[in-house]
Order: structure tokens, then C-alpha cells, then sequence
């Protein structure tokens, strides 16, 4: 008898224990804020958004026409306010123009406005056929327009055209060269 009132004590001190461990650690996981926010989910322009570096990022995104396009990086830096990306190849398939590939040496993406500067060695092609090369080429999300004020070389078929600055309508295909313009 005097053995059993110790062990009993000991066990009703025990499950007391494991009651108020339970009772402390749902109320540390109920009363908690989190600030969770997967990449895919998080609006990177919130204040407690992804922030920090990513290597081999590959991004896929349709728009509600069906374009698709995947975008291919050896690294991401991101912000609240953009992405810098690194070693850059983009391929883009239009439902109604068909692909295009685009490659730089580097590019940053406006969170907000979607808005894109690629810049080193930008290689632009399109079974058009097409094939574009500059130093930097601005994408414009809102107006849909590719543009540069850099030396730019523009390669067809026919002909190759080179000059300075130049403006690319995406919707309708058009391209604008705005000085210097050169045939060779």
C-alpha cells in the first residue's frame, strides 16, 4: 500500500503535466500571428511579401486569352517592388501570333505594373522570321509595346536593318526603327 500512493501521485502529476504542455501549446498556436506567404500566393508587392534570392526560378503564367509564357532565370532578387533576374530566357507562345524566345544577361520585372527591362545581349526571335538584337529592350504590360533607345539590329528573310532606338507593336507586328536607320 505504501508503494501504490506514490506511484499514484506520480501519475496524476504526470498527466496534470501533460494537460498544461497541451493547453500551452494550443494557445501559443491559436494566439500567434503569422506571417506566412508562399511564392505563388503572395502579392510581392505587400509589405511582408517574398523577399530574397532564388536560384534556377522557372515561372510559368497563362493569361486569359491562352498565351503562355515561362520564364527561365539562373537566379531571382526579390522585392516589394520588383524582381532582378539573371541569365534570362523567356519563350512566349501567342495563341494568335505564335512564339517568340527572348534571352539577356539580365532583367527586372515591376511587381505592380508587370511592367520588364532586359539588358546585355537581348535576343529577340519569332518564326515571323524575326530575330532582334540590343543592348536593353522595355517592355510596356500596359500598352503591349516593346522598345529600346539602343543601337538595334533587326534580321528577316530579306533583308537586315540596323539603327538606333525602335518601338515593337505586339499586337499588330509592327515595328517602328527611329533613327539612323540602315539597310545592309
Amino acid at each position: 500500500m505504501i508503494i501504490r500512493k506514490p506511484v499514484a501521485v506520480l501519475q496524476f502529476a504526470f498527466l496534470i503535466c501533460i494537460t498544461v504542455l497541451i493547453c500551452v501549446g494550443v494557445y501559443y498556436l491559436v494566439s500567434r500571428q503569422t506571417y506566412i506567404e508562399t511564392m505563388f500566393s503572395t502579392e510581392i508587392g505587400k509589405k511582408n511579401g517574398l523577399k530574397g534570392k532564388i536560384t534556377e526560378l522557372r515561372l510559368t503564367e497563362k493569361s486569359d486569352k491562352g498565351d503562355v509564357w515561362h520564364i527561365l532565370s539562373k537566379t531571382a532578387k526579390v522585392n516589394a517592388e520588383y524582381i532582378e533576374l539573371e541569365d534570362v530566357i523567356m519563350d512566349y507562345f501567342s495563341i494568335e501570333h505564335g512564339p517568340a524566345n527572348l534571352s539577356s544577361k539580365t532583367g527586372v520585372v515591376q511587381s505592380k505594373t508587370h511592367d520588364a527591362s532586359f539588358s546585355g545581349n537581348v535576343i529577340l526571335k519569332s518564326p515571323k522570321p524575326f530575330l532582334l538584337l540590343t543592348d536593353r529592350l522595355d517592355w510596356d504590360a500596359e500598352k503591349r509595346i516593346l522598345s529600346t533607345d539602343e543601337d538595334i539590329r533587326v534580321e528577316t528573310d530579306e533583308s537586315v536593318i540596323m539603327g538606333r532606338g525602335l518601338v515593337v507593336y505586339v499586337d499588330t507586328q509592327d515595328f517602328t526603327i527611329l533613327h539612323s536607320v540602315r539597310a545592309v
